[in-house]
């Protein structure tokens, strides 16, 4: 397992953020809806076409 410097919220509230300016888009896939962020859901960067893919955080 990978070590990070930031927790689950902050990486989620960065990305809502960044969704409200049109800066990424999300894509559920383990979600069951577009509020969502978990499993193998996609996180594409709009300027760049770079995508994340897989958000397993643990517990909530």
């Amino acid at each position: 397992m990978h070590e990070t410097l930031f927790l689950e919220k902050d990486i989620r509230a960065a990305i809502k953020e960044m969704k409200k300016e049109g800066l990424v888009s999300t894509t559920p896939v383990t979600s069951k809806t577009d509020r969502g962020l978990k499993g193998d859901d996609i996180v594409t960067f709009e300027d760049n076409n770079i995508f994340l893919r897989g958000f397993d955080y643990g517990d909530k």
